[in-house]
């Protein structure tokens, strides 16, 4: 492209080169010609591919003055780099955890539309009642938010190398709450289609019943980088003298592979402390976590009684002693089966 009109839009442009190199109309593009006529639309269609060997954004324009008035011209504008990656790695991490990493444990269950069922995050706290930006209106007929609140994860839409590297920090430093089995399963088979699997650091699993844990296992086992599990045992475990070799053996697999060659150097904390107890999710002990107390440096506290008793357990002293209990048998057995060595 060297001829007047052509320079004319570029504004007397002469370094014009052909699409040929890095920028080029891909197969499909058929030039020059009128297009079809479209009877329907009344109009001429055209297909143009584009293809480049990097991102581009591509805008139509008419020109409305000079030798090339009334021509219509498309311009590819290629993406400017991210200033982020002029950061080390270390700072781009520290800034995707800022934006993705959630003190509480992130739960996640079935919604289940017409002819469709997928996993989706159970509670959203910029959705909570104490939370709600006024300046958001209600469209009462629409039954939805005139303007959505920001969504976290957008981050991971801004390009391939932002997404790779911020996947790592969304899997690796959350941790991911399941009170059905069936969620747990479908949630790391999705992951493995995507390879995402090898990110999961944390779990917590709190299901009713014996049944519901055996089958949530074999799902876990296969997660190979798994450093910490946090479980409820089942109820009738906790008030029974062999619960806590139950829990042992039921978990004998995990066990293993948490001290096998697959496992190794992932997991530096000592094989009795791999499962441990479920976090109360009470609402004095979840408080408690976000200002970071523990439920003796509240009693200790000069804070007011109401507020004392606010942030306290909902479990009855006895029931706090028997789960204590419970997990405490528990880290000696596994101690006394699996060795003292790290896991890994």
């Amino acid at each position: 492209m060297s001829n007047t009109i052509e320079a004319a839009v570029f504004n007397s442009a002469i370094g014009l080169t052909a699409w040929n190199t890095d920028c080029k109309l891909g197969p499909g593009t058929v030039t020059p010609t009128l297009g079809v006529f479209d009877k329907e639309t009344a109009s001429y269609q055209q297909l143009v591919k584009v293809q480049t060997n990097s991102p581009h954004t591509m805008r139509s324009y008419t020109i409305g003055s000079g030798p090339a008035e009334g021509y219509r011209v498309l311009l590819l504008t290629p993406e400017a780099p991210s200033r982020i990656f002029d950061l080390p790695i270390e700072l781009r991490e520290m800034i995707y955890g800022y934006v993705l990493i959630d003190p509480n444990a992130i739960e996640l269950k079935f919604f289940t539309t017409p002819g469709h069922q997928r996993i989706v995050q159970k509670s959203f706290p910029d959705s909570d009642a104490a939370r709600i930006n006024e300046a958001r209106d209600w469209d009462s007929r629409m039954n939805k938010w005139k303007r959505r609140n920001r969504n976290a994860l957008s981050i991971l839409l801004l390009n391939k190398q932002i997404t790779a590297e911020a996947i790592k920090v969304l899997y690796g430093a959350n941790t991911f709450r399941f009170d059905d089995g069936k969620v747990l399963k479908e949630f790391r088979y999705t992951l493995d289609l995507n390879h995402k699997t090898q990110h999961l650091r944390r779990l917590q699993l709190a299901v009713p019943n014996v049944g519901d844990l055996r089958d949530a296992l074999p799902a876990i086992v296969r997660i190979p980088s798994l450093r910490t599990l946090q479980l409820s045992p089942p109820r009738t475990w906790l008030t029974h003298s062999d619960g806590p070799r139950n829990l042992m053996f039921t978990c004998d697999g995990l066990l293993k592979a948490a001290q096998g060659r697959e496992a190794a150097g992932m997991i530096s904390r000592q094989i009795e402390h791999f499962i441990s107890a479920l976090e109360c999710a009470c609402f004095g002990c979840i408080t408690r976590r976000e200002l970071g107390m523990s439920a003796a440096a509240v009693e200790a506290s000069k804070l007011p009684d109401p507020d004392k008793k606010r942030l306290r357990c909902r479990r009855s002293k006895v029931a706090i002693a028997q789960h204590e209990q419970f997990w405490k048998n528990f880290r000696e057995l596994v101690k006394t089966q699996y060795g003292a060595d790290k896991a890994g």
